[in-house]
């Protein structure tokens, strides 16, 4: 039955438009301590709570955002955030080190496990601590008093167990908090109220979207492998399924709130212009597919030089072993140009690509809405190619002050853009155009259409198939 106009707007609201489906996100209630309360209040009811009280992550969870808001607001000043979290250091520092040097002299707890008491989860809990000082610190500034403790705990731990990140990183920040959220040991966000449940679908969304891309990697990389004609058709059709399973994850985020991306964005940019790596441009599956589809240019393997580091680590000798195939030879694009693949399988291979470049302008569409400052033309004319992926901007990377650089150290425009150009130079060898009618990306004076409108809508998306930069709707 179809509603007048006035009547439609008493139907009742779902749940967020672009968050992770409700039926796997119930609402928060005081007993499930895995879900932000939309309104933070003392919890008197103790019986949901461990058996052995971790302190550190009980503040982490269930303080820190409140404390951060009020300092956000002016409520109260730094000093209290400051003396608060000397009185918990004092309290965790000593049970730590006893803990880790144990865990150490075991072999346990080497890596991320997924223990919520174990040395990855602590990690995680003091540099979510370290994370609520980041918009306070400007960058170049010695580190105060407890930020320096808080440092020098965070580089013992990683001392101990090598494979842990000093920075909260996307294997923290992603995989293992939502790992332990998922298990019922609650997420760490540096948000409160509403705000919290968007910065917890954003982490979600992240980790739940990437065995679709990572899928979709092994089919292209087991293409390239073994191009067998009679199978590269279907091997590419799953691709792209999986793909498209992918990229509908990752759109969701056009509607993500800006105000609530960036209150909790400020605090995911490294320490004192250390150079954060919780970014989404270190997630392994995204690069895996880039390799298994085109061989490396120079562009791309600076960043794999820069970048590897920080990536998760088990994900690190994976990329490591496909990049130098994909140097040799082993990636879709050098199949396609020794003419390995038939007419069948090109026409496939073009609708993944268009999946592929949905997704890219997609995300270039939504970091134009969420960080549109950083896509002001600057006073002189850019270079026709982007440079090389580093900011170039005389700022640190990851410095919060600089609006054109991601919380990953990289001028945005130039990561994205680079990106879209390496497929669509692709697309254009599969339809054979020569170079001269090769389509482009808006340069950046253009590029004030990307996001305009309701919803930030820009390049292509909702099974619209078309590619150009003439293109509507959304990327």
């Amino acid at each position: 039955m179809c509603l007048p106009p006035r009547l439609r707007l008493l139907r009742p609201r779902l749940s967020l438009p672009w968050a992770v489906p409700s039926p796997a996100l119930p609402p928060w209630s005081p007993h499930d301590r895995s879900h932000p309360p939309v309104h933070p209040h003392p919890d008197p009811d103790t019986s949901h709570r461990p058996a052995a009280p971790d302190p550190l992550a009980d503040y982490v969870r269930d303080r820190l955002p409140g404390r951060l808001r009020a300092l956000h607001s002016g409520t109260i000043p730094y000093t209290v955030l400051l003396d608060e979290q000397a009185a918990l250091l004092d309290e965790i520092t000593p049970r730590l080190l006893a803990e880790s040097e144990s865990e150490s002299e075991s072999g346990a707890g080497a890596g991320a496990g997924d223990d919520p008491h174990g040395p990855a989860a602590h990690q995680l809990d003091l540099l979510f601590l370290l994370g609520g000082h980041t918009p306070y610190t400007p960058p170049g500034r010695a580190p105060a008093a407890v930020p320096g403790r808080l440092l020098a705990l965070i580089h013992e731990q990683a001392r101990r167990h090598p494979a842990l990140d000093t920075d909260l990183s996307y294997e923290l920040l992603i995989d293992l908090n939502c790992r332990l959220y998922e298990a019922g040991h609650g997420i760490r966000v540096f948000s409160d109220g509403p705000d919290a449940r968007h910065e917890r679908d954003f982490y979600l969304g992240h980790h739940r979207a990437e065995p679709h891309v990572r899928a979709a990697a092994d089919l292209l990389r087991s293409l390239a492998l073994d191009p067998s004609p009679e199978h590269a058709p279907a091997v590419l059709a799953e691709a792209t399924r999986r793909l498209a399973d992918f990229r509908a994850h990752m759109t969701r985020y056009r509607r993500l709130p800006t105000r609530s991306f960036a209150y909790f964005r400020r605090h995911l940019h490294g320490y004192a212009g250390r150079g954060g790596s919780a970014s989404g441009s270190f997630m392994p599956g995204v690069q895996l597919l880039e390799l298994a589809l085109l061989r490396p240019g120079p562009a791309y393997e600076r960043f794999l030089d820069e970048a590897l580091p920080r990536f998760p680590y088990p994900s690190r000798s994976v990329i490591t072993v496909w990049r130098e195939s994909s140097r040799n030879g082993v990636n879709v694009a050098d199949r396609v140009a020794a003419g390995q693949l038939g007419p069948a399988a090109r026409r496939a291979l073009l609708l993944l690509l268009d999946q592929f470049i949905g997704f890219r302008r997609a995300h270039l569409g939504i970091a134009r809405r969420q960080l549109p400052d950083a896509f002001v033309p600057p006073p002189a004319s850019p270079p026709a190619l982007p440079p090389a992926l580093s900011s170039g901007s005389g700022h640190p990377a990851g410095d919060p002050t600089d609006p054109t650089v991601g919380t990953g150290g990289y001028t945005i425009t130039s990561f994205l853009d680079a990106s879209v150009r390496r497929l669509l130079d692709l697309r254009r060898v599969l339809l054979d155009v020569p170079p001269h009618m090769a389509v482009r990306p808006l340069p950046t004076s253009e590029r004030s259409r990307y996001g305009a409108g309701r919803g930030g809508r820009t390049g292509t998306d909702e099974g619209r198939s078309g590619t150009g930069p003439g293109v509507r709707g959304r990327a």
